[in-house]
């Protein structure tokens, strides 16, 4: 461990730059659907790196008025305000040329002949919880670049750091491609589901809430050891029909809902987000999921792809009441009228998609293993605790 470097970030070599908050920042109806250049925002910024189901772009005259905040290849990006911590790697699998970062963030640049840009990342993945210590205030927490600076970290030399990368992307390599097989059965399920449903459907409609009911089954605070699994809203990914991240009730202070493997987790909350999904394990959910179970064993692939498309996301939403955390109800959900099925046709879907889904599972369990395994080394191979051979 002698050659290993003890310094601090402010003093690493890597550059910290934000994003540009003069004059030029863009105005909220400045953005667009599409565009020149991508503008990150904090939704784009995940816990698992990049999300860009939502994104919003600028014009090449703002871009080109903006100062400073533009990424280059092999950059990091660190949110610092608001939810402070998350971190995205601007690798060649981002589809993406031209982004830059919002005033809520900041670039992480490595002088690549001294830090490796893959162990860069890594970094900082492996910093979260330095970062929680050294944010401040409570309504919007914020790491200003001051703070940053000061946190303190291990630099190996520049070869280990490249070998401990390479271990540490290698899994990652393994968890991306079973998320892009899980995203390719998704959308086969999606096509069947629109050819058997909607394309050949005839004009008779029904609501939809004649194959489904909500769960209302609570569990009240001073009970919820009994479960060993929990999913809040936050582990609900948007427009993904799996679910592969889940946490447990231990400390949680407030009654919940229960649902069995199978059911469908509808997000309730501000339902343009399109968080549903069907559950993998059994457990308890926030009040602000809507537990939903077909009525019928055949209905249940029929119920999920209804529930998870966008005409129904985006009929919840008009109808969600409240204005700045807008809610939409198993009433509105369930008056949503969709063409009338054959039962027949219902029950031979079911069993054409039904291994679709299980294979999406199995992948699910195997992407938690690798994550685990992942989060442990980690640490131990950051600190220095687990070397690798160079």
């Amino acid at each position: 461990m002698k050659e290993w470097m003890e310094t601090k970030l402010g003093a690493a070599p890597l550059q910290i730059i934000d994003g540009d908050r003069g004059r030029h920042y863009p105005k909220q109806d400045e953005f667009t659907a599409s565009g020149h250049c991508l503008f990150l925002s904090a939704r784009n910024v995940t816990s698992t790196g990049f999300d860009f189901a939502e994104t919003q772009f600028i014009s090449a005259a703002r871009d080109n008025l903006l100062r400073k905040g533009r990424l280059e290849r092999t950059d990091t990006v660190l949110t610092t305000r608001g939810t402070v911590g998350n971190v995205a790697f601007f690798n060649g699998a981002v589809p993406f040329d031209r982004m830059r970062i919002n005033s809520g963030m900041v670039i992480l640049r490595p002088e690549p002949a001294q830090l490796s840009p893959e162990f860069n990342y890594y970094l900082f993945v492996s910093l979260k919880r330095a970062f929680a210590d050294f944010a401040s205030g409570s309504a919007q927490p914020q790491l200003p670049i001051r703070d940053l600076s000061e946190i303190p970290i291990l630099l190996p030399p520049l070869p280990e750091q490249k070998a401990i990368a390479s271990v540490l992307s290698s899994l990652d390599d393994k968890i991306d491609l079973l998320h892009r097989q899980n995203k390719t059965l998704e959308a086969m399920a999606e096509t069947l589901f629109r050819q058997w449903f909607v394309e050949e459907a005839d004009d008779s409609v029904v609501p939809l809430g004649e194959f489904a009911e909500n769960i209302r089954d609570g569990v009240r605070a001073e009970n919820l050891d009994a479960f060993e699994h929990y999913v809040g809203l936050e582990h609900i990914p948007r427009k993904r029909l799996y679910l592969d991240e889940w946490g447990t009730p231990e400390g949680l202070g407030s009654n919940k809902s229960v649902f069995r493997k199978g059911d469908i987790l509808f997000g309730k909350l501000r339902p343009y987000f399109h968080k549903v999904v069907v559950a993998p394990i059994a457990g308890v959910c926030s009040t602000d999921v809507l537990v939903i179970r077909a009525k019928a064993e055949h209905f249940a692939l029929f119920c999920l792809l209804w529930f998870f498309s966008k005409e129904v996301v985006d009929f919840s939403d008009a109808g969600s009441g409240g204005t700045r955390m807008p809610r939409t109800s198993w009433e509105m959900l369930a008056s949503y009228e969709v063409p009338k099925p054959d039962y027949q046709r219902l029950a031979e879907f079911n069993e054409t998609v039904r291994p679709i889904l299980e294979k999406m599972t199995s992948s699910v369990r195997q992407i938690r293993t690798l994550v685990q395994l992942r989060d442990t080394l980690l640490p131990k191979l950051m600190s220095g605790e687990v070397r690798v051979a160079v």
